[in-house]
């Protein structure tokens, strides 16, 4: 790999604190994966302290999100969990829910997150269910509530806020809203949505994000729910050396060419914010054309089981 190929820290850490979701959605690529609710799979905390010496030894600042393939606040260890990403670093830490498992002791639980260094919880405010409104209906704690874009785009969750902060920001149903960056949803690579072909089109993803599942297995994307694009795992090797290991360099030269003709990036339809600054923040650098032993590793990567099992939805030929 050429200094050129060594890819600077990804922007975010997409964390899996939990696998399975209270809910069920119809655009979520969670039913690619699951017949149901639940079969939750929970990340432990000897994952998250591999994760989290991976952080601190390479030094990543890169916002650590905790989202992934399911409802992060059904694991039981949770506040354990956030107190361990946030130990010895100054990262950004948001959790994403849909409030599920925060409607018992709810102000408690919050609390607690808040305290062992959480800075951002994000509510998504589905309007097909009450969670959201008993949740807040609850909430008695110091933390302000904010609700974007209504209250304005400094309640963007996603722009990197100062240190210190802490505040709950609530999202409309993606339904519900035209404006924001939660106005619009990808089809989760064909999992979540009937696929669309983007041949030609580059996807910012294998650039910017990087996806710890709850076992520590690492994917190409987040919208990889099944987790085809096998990379490694962080219990057995080091994030960043992941990182620009060969599965992502190849991943790299292939869509930085515009070449999806592998799964799942085949008929996905993300391609993400500025895709022109590439491989860079710059865009000053460039990529070679993917080799033929650059195929050779994607087509390793994804051979054999997936990560997951694979529930197909009825556009593959599956019964919903």
């Amino acid at each position: 790999m050429t200094d050129s190929e060594v890819q600077a820290p990804p922007f975010m850490l997409d964390v899996e604190f939990t696998e399975g979701c209270n809910l069920r959605c119809d655009f979520c690529g969670i039913q690619a994966i699951r017949e149901g609710i639940g079969d939750y799979k929970f990340m432990t905390l000897a994952t998250a302290e591999s994760l989290s010496d991976s952080i601190l030894s390479a030094g990543w600042t890169s916002r650590l999100e905790i989202s992934g393939h399911g409802e992060p606040s059904m694991n039981p260890h949770k506040v354990d969990l956030v107190r361990e990403l946030r130990r010895g670093k100054k990262n950004q830490i948001l959790l994403t829910s849909n409030g599920g498992g925060l409607l018992r002791d709810t102000t408690q639980v919050i609390s607690a997150l808040f305290s062992a260094g959480l800075n951002i919880l994000l509510l998504d405010d589905y309007e097909h269910v009450t969670i959201i409104d008993k949740l807040l209906g609850n909430y008695t704690g110091s933390v302000p509530i904010h609700y974007y874009p209504r209250d304005g785009l400094e309640f963007n969750p996603y722009r990197r806020k100062p240190p210190g902060t802490k505040m709950i920001v609530v999202l409309p149903d993606l339904a519900q809203t035209a404006t924001g960056v939660h106005s619009t949803a990808n089809n989760r690579a064909g999992q979540g949505a009937p696929p669309v072909y983007l041949d030609g089109k580059r996807c910012v993803k294998p650039f910017r994000d990087m996806v710890i599942r709850w076992d520590g297995s690492v994917n190409s994307c987040c919208n990889d729910y099944r987790g085809v694009v096998k990379v490694g795992n962080v219990n057995a090797t080091p994030a960043h050396a992941l990182w620009n290991g060969p599965v992502f360099k190849s991943l790299r030269r292939h869509l930085y060419n515009g070449d999806r003709s592998f799964s799942p990036c085949r008929g996905c339809d993300f391609v993400g914010m500025r895709p022109g600054l590439l491989p860079d923040k710059l865009g000053k650098l460039t990529l070679p054309v993917p080799t033929m032993e650059d195929k050779e590793v994607i087509n390793k990567a994804i051979s054999g089981d997936s990560f997951t099992k694979i529930v197909w939805r009825k556009w593959e030929g599956g019964k919903e």
